[in-house]
C-alpha cells in the first residue's frame, strides 16, 4: 500500500468513501465578456468579466499538442447537480468533469498534471468544485462534501466548503422502527381530521371560514400533507438510488449524491414548517387564560398604529443602510453590501456593533453616523413603538375589566378536580 493510501485509510478507519473524488469546473467565460475602458484597450487585448449565464462559455477543452478534444461540457439534465450559491455568484450544475483516484497517488498526480498542462483553470475560469462522499456505518450517517473555490474576476481564489451530514437511511434499528409506526398513526390522524374537516365545512359552507382558526387549521392539514408527499418521495428516492449509486461507486464511477441531499432538506424543511404552525395553534387554547386573552387583543389593537409606525421606522432605517454602504462600503467588511449593511444596523439595535471600525473609516462621518442613528432609531422610535403597545395594553386592561369574569381554563381544571375529590367521599 502506498503512502497516500495509507494516510487515507487510517483518516477513514471505518467510514466508506462513496464515490472517487470528483473535479468539476464550469462556469467559464469567454473572452471579450466585459468592455475595456477606450484609453486602456491598447495595452489590455482581452477581458474575462465576471460570471453570469450570458457569458458562460461551453466550448470543449482540447489538448493544445494534438487539438483532440478532452472534454466537453456536461449539462444539469447530465450531471444531474444542483445549483450552488457563492460567496461571488450562483452556478448551475453544469461543466467540465474529472475523476480522480483515492487510492492512487501517482495516478493521481498524472491526471493533475496533465490538467495542468492543458489549463484546465484559465483566466476564464470562475468556480471549481471538488466532490465526494462518506458513510459511516457506526452512527448510519453520509457526509456529502463539496469544496469549493471561487475565482472571482479581480483575481485570487476565495475557498469554502460545504458538509452535507445525513442519515438518509432512516430506518435500521428498532427505534427507528418504532418511529415508522408513529408515523403511521400520524398518517391515520390525519386522514380522520380531514374527513372531520371535509364534514365541517359542508355543513357551515363559507362561513366555516370566517373564523381565524378554522381557516388555520385547514392550513395546518394542508402541511401535514405536504409533510406526508415529502416524506414518501425521500422514502422511494432513497430505496430506489442508493443502492445503484453504492454499485456506481464501487466500480469508481462518478455519483451525484445531491438530488438524495436534496429530497431529504425538503422532507426536513416541511417538517420543521409543520412545527412551527402546530405550536402556534397552542395560542387557541391558551386564549381560555385572561392574560392570553390581553396579549392576543393587545396585539390586535395596535395592528394599525404599529403597521403606520413600521413605515416611518423602516424609511429612517433603510436610508442609514443605503448611507452606511455608500460611505463605509469599501472599508468596512460589514458595510461591503446593502444586505450586510441592513444587517448590520440590526445588530446595533441588539447591541452588537464596531463603533471602532466605522471611526477608522472616516474619523468625521463615522461618529456623526453611529451617533444619530442609535439617537433616532434607538431612542426615539423604539420607545415610540414601546409606547404604541403600552397604551393599547391599558386600554385592554381596562376594557377587560368592565366586562364580566369569564370561565378560565384554570377555572375549569379547578372545577373538574374539585368535583372529583368530592366523588370520593360519598
Amino acid at each position: 500500500m502506498n503512502p497516500f493510501a495509507a494516510l487515507l485509510h487510517r483518516y477513514l478507519e471505518d467510514k466508506t468513501m462513496q464515490k472517487p473524488l470528483f473535479i468539476r469546473t464550469f462556469s467559464y467565460v469567454h473572452n471579450s465578456s466585459c468592455q475595456v475602458v477606450t484609453a486602456f484597450r491598447r495595452e489590455i487585448k482581452s477581458c474575462y468579466g465576471a460570471y453570469n449565464k450570458r457569458n458562460e462559455d461551453q466550448t470543449p477543452i482540447v489538448n493544445a499538442e494534438n487539438g483532440e478534444i478532452k472534454y466537453e461540457y456536461q449539462p444539469v439534465s447530465t450531471t444531474k447537480s444542483l445549483a450552488y450559491s457563492g460567496k461571488i455568484s450562483r452556478y448551475d450544475g453544469g461543466g467540465f468533469i474529472q475523476d480522480l483516484t483515492v487510492d492512487n497517488a501517482v495516478e493521481t498526480l498524472k491526471i493533475i498534471e496533465g490538467l495542468q498542462a492543458m489549463r484546465f483553470i484559465d483566466r476564464g475560469t470562475r468556480v471549481l468544485f471538488v466532490d465526494f462522499s462518506l458513510y459511516n456505518g457506526n452512527i448510519n450517517m453520509f457526509c456529502i462534501v463539496k469544496i469549493i473555490f471561487e475565482l472571482p474576476a479581480s483575481g485570487g481564489v476565495i475557498a469554502s466548503s460545504l458538509l452535507n451530514l445525513k442519515q438518509l437511511i432512516r430506518y435500521v434499528t428498532n427505534y427507528d422502527y418504532f418511529v415508522f409506526v408513529c408515523e403511521l398513526l400520524f398518517c391515520a390522524f390525519v386522514l380522520y381530521y380531514t374527513i372531520e374537516e371535509i364534514l365541517e365545512i359542508a355543513r357551515c359552507r363559507l362561513s366555516y371560514f370566517k373564523d381565524f382558526w378554522n381557516s388555520y387549521d385547514v392550513l395546518n392539514l394542508a402541511t401535514c400533507y405536504v409533510v406526508i408527499w415529502f416524506g414518501i418521495q425521500h422514502f422511494f428516492s432513497i430505496n430506489n438510488n442508493l443502492q445503484a449509486t453504492v454499485d456506481v461507486g464501487e466500480q469508481g464511477g462518478y455519483v451525484n449524491m445531491d438530488s438524495l441531499v436534496f429530497t431529504h432538506d425538503d422532507f426536513i424543511l416541511s417538517m420543521a414548517c409543520l412545527l412551527i404552525i402546530s405550536w402556534i395553534k397552542f395560542i387557541k387554547y391558551l386564549s381560555f387564560n385572561k392574560t392570553m386573552t390581553q396579549l392576543s387583543a393587545t396585539i390586535g389593537r395596535s395592528a394599525k398604529d404599529i403597521g403606520g409606525f413600521s413605515i416611518m421606522f423602516f424609511i429612517f432605517f433603510f436610508g442609514y443602510a443605503q448611507f452606511g454602504y455608500l460611505i463605509f462600503g469599501t472599508q468596512v467588511a460589514d458595510y461591503s453590501n446593502l444586505y450586510g449593511s441592513v444587517f448590520a444596523l440590526l445588530r446595533v439595535i441588539l447591541g452588537d456593533f464596531d463603533y471602532y471600525a466605522l471611526e477608522k473609516a472616516d474619523r468625521t462621518l463615522g461618529p456623526i453616523f453611529f451617533f444619530t442613528y442609535v439617537f433616532f432609531v434607538f431612542f426615539i422610535l423604539l420607545n415610540m413603538f414601546l409606547a404604541i403597545i403600552a397604551d393599547s395594553y391599558s386600554e385592554v386592561k381596562s376594557e377587560l375589566r368592565q366586562k364580566p369574569a369569564e370561565l378560565e381554563m384554570l377555572d375549569i381544571v379547578n372545577k373538574v378536580k374539585w368535583q372529583s375529590t368530592i366523588d370520593r367521599f360519598p
